[in-house]
């Protein structure tokens, strides 16, 4: 589908990421660029600042406000292989490394807490390489599609929290940190391949001719 939006030109064609280093969903830059030393430390420094301060819950209702606390505290306690709400957190803000994050919330059922009530067992985001939205012709997100081995995967837009990063003209997938910084991580890793290919060179003893 075709994404028709004064904002964008003919040539951005949705589902597809309209980022021109993930094309195709095509993710393979920026997985590598996560793993530089500098990128990962930006990176690392940008999420800490956001989320080592803490977080609280803004409800009128103080018996609310208390109840929904707690449960997001146990959330990940009910089983040793689920993250924290805080780990989830952290996970949920790869948006900056990819643009957006998509994250299922799972939920226990009444009848297994002591509240009565249902509440958050955990939060699982899920990878953002193999999702597609589909929009109509105002740009709203209709469908959210996942690529799998036995074909496509469809899914209603309101089972997921969709996290994005720089959402600038309504692009549903973000614009990621990776993306300005392209250009300086190429040119480094161009010279840094170089000075390794001059370091085996001179590695060992100098020859010298006379003639």
């Amino acid at each position: 589908s075709l994404f028709l939006s004064s904002y964008y030109p003919p040539s951005y064609q949705f589902p597809y990421n309209p980022d021109s280093l993930a094309r195709s969903n095509n993710y393979t830059i920026y997985d590598e660029m996560r793993d530089d030393d500098q990128v990962k430390v930006a990176l690392a420094l940008k999420k800490d600042m956001a989320l080592n301060s803490g977080w609280s819950i803004v409800c009128e209702d103080e018996t609310i406000k208390d109840e929904i606390a707690e449960i997001l505290q146990n959330v990940g306690s009910y089983d040793t292989l689920e993250t924290s709400f805080d780990d989830s957190l952290r996970e949920i803000m790869t948006a900056y490394d990819y643009g957006f994050s998509l994250s299922e919330v799972i939920f226990r059922k009444p009848s297994d807490g002591s509240s009565g009530k249902y509440e958050v067992q955990c939060i699982k985001v899920r990878p953002p390489h193999s999702f597609l939205f589909d929009l109509d012709v105002k740009g709203k997100v209709t469908q959210i599609r996942q690529y799998a081995a036995t074909g496509f995967l469809e899914f209603d837009p309101s089972i997921f929290l969709h996290y994005v990063y720089q959402p600038e003209f309504g692009n549903p997938y973000g614009k990621s940190d990776l993306k300005s910084c392209h250009q300086a991580w190429k040119a480094k890793k161009f010279l840094f391949r170089m000075a390794m290919r001059y370091g085996e060179r001179f590695a060992g003893n100098l020859v010298v001719g006379r003639y």
